[in-house]
């Protein structure tokens, strides 16, 4: 990447740092054995730690104080606090979370543009236990003017749960989804199906940690002032 980039893509202070270690622009990458194992024992700790922040970080990004649903992280897209100082901690929360960013997903209006929030934790404040069980409602009318979707991630992979359902999620669109009268929804998350509840659940595997992400596209402004939220994970065991 740093011979591909042209030689201002990278700040002084970050090129410097990798010059440190042999990685520089126009020059061959030739670590030796010692620096090879430095630099597979630096991977190792540097995916843990991010993982660790991501996952909890010290500052607490929720939708709203009364829930468990995380909110944009903040300084997105850029990640500068008010001096223009790089939050760093954001950064890589962000870096190890998704793949890609764009304004229109940290500032949407209500009718545009999308919204996102995702958990790690049960309605106590628990984190998700993968053996376990969990019901969620998201209240109606839900606010999205375009669809909504839940989908379940691995939380170490961060890719869709491969969980030998065609996809691990639920969306508008589903097409056995229960929706109540008043356009409520409950889903269900967890290893077994419920009784009756099959079009309404997401399958989980016991050994395998996840997460939820909800997307609202076209989110209304029930969404931005808070009078709707969805409902924290309970757990059904």
């Amino acid at each position: 990447m740093v011979d591909y980039e042209p030689e201002d893509a990278l700040d002084t202070e970050l090129a410097a740092q990798l010059a440190q270690i042999g990685i520089s622009k126009g020059s061959p990458f030739a670590p030796d054995q010692r620096m090879r194992e430095i630099f597979g024992e630096a991977a190792r700790v540097a995916s843990v730690m991010a993982f660790s922040i991501a996952n909890a970080p010290r500052t607490d990004h929720l939708c709203s104080p009364d829930r468990q649903w995380h909110g944009m992280i903040a300084g997105y897209p850029h990640f500068r606090d008010e001096q223009g100082r790089p939050m760093i901690d954001n950064m890589v929360q962000m870096a190890w979370f998704a793949t890609g960013r764009a304004s229109a997903m940290g500032h949407p209006k209500p009718g545009t543009g999308s919204a996102y929030t995702w958990t790690y934790r049960d309605t106590n404040g628990v984190w998700l236990d993968p053996r376990r069980s969990y019901q969620m409602r998201l209240p109606g009318p839900i606010p999205a003017k375009d669809f909504w979707s839940i989908v379940v991630y691995d939380l170490w992979t961060r890719s869709m749960l491969a969980n030998g359902q065609p996809f691990p999620s639920l969306n508008s669109y589903t097409p056995d989804l229960k929706v109540d009268d008043d356009g409520s929804v409950d889903v269900f998350i967890g290893p077994e199906p419920p009784a009756g509840g099959e079009g309404n659940w997401i399958r989980t595997l016991p050994d395998t940690g996840w997460f939820p992400l909800l997307r609202l596209y076209g989110p209304e402004q029930p969404w931005f002032d808070l009078t709707w939220k969805p409902g924290d994970l309970e757990p059904l065991d």
